[in-house]
């Protein structure tokens, strides 16, 4: 594990959990039907539960996301879920790669998984643009408006987090331009 000290993006603050903001949060993840698989969609309880578990890390992605981190066992992995409500992928590949780095220093995390519907195309881009690798399918196992979904799932080790230079222009230590061009803009 690298031993450098790696810091969030200054857009990317902790999320307080007001009534407002969860209201708000709950406002903007809905207009993504695909976020919730039909055995808890309209299930505000559910979103709070998931929201107010003290064990996950919540952070607004400056004022167009939300990332939230979960199921943690710290030295070992995490679940990571990330939402962009501004429906935008492009010209954010440098900035998830930096709290890709900052997650697994703080945590001293071995892996990270993210797990996405097959038909997210742009999202499995993106993904997979920071790193992650495909391991493995779960056929039918997500429910969108009656239709079952295979569920992609993804995982990222420490290994693979520290030499992320080549995807975030960094060339012996030094910032460089990035090209992710080829990210298509989409919802999450």
């Amino acid at each position: 594990m690298n031993s450098n000290n790696y810091s969030l993006p200054s857009n990317w603050v902790d999320f307080i959990c007001t009534k407002d903001n969860l209201s708000m949060v709950w406002e903007k993840l809905n207009q993504f039907p695909i976020l919730f698989d039909d055995s808890v969609r309209n299930d505000y309880n559910h979103f709070l539960r998931e929201m107010l578990d003290p064990s996950s890390i919540i952070m607004f992605t400056g004022d167009y996301g939300i990332f939230r981190c979960c199921n943690i066992i710290p030295y070992r992995e995490c679940d990571i879920h990330l939402s962009f409500w501004d429906k935008r992928f492009r010209g954010r590949l440098e900035e998830c790669s930096q709290v890709l780095k900052w997650l697994f220093n703080k945590l001293k995390l071995h892996r990270a998984n993210i797990e996405v519907p097959s038909i997210t195309y742009s999202t499995i881009n993106f993904i997979k643009a920071l790193g992650f690798k495909i391991e493995g399918k779960r056929r039918d196992s997500w429910q969108v408006n009656g239709r079952y979904l295979d569920v992609i799932e993804f995982g990222i080790l420490d290994n693979d987090i520290f030499e992320l230079k080549q995807l975030t222009g960094e060339k012996d230590g030094k910032q460089t331009e990035t090209n992710d061009k080829n990210i298509v803009n989409a919802s999450l």
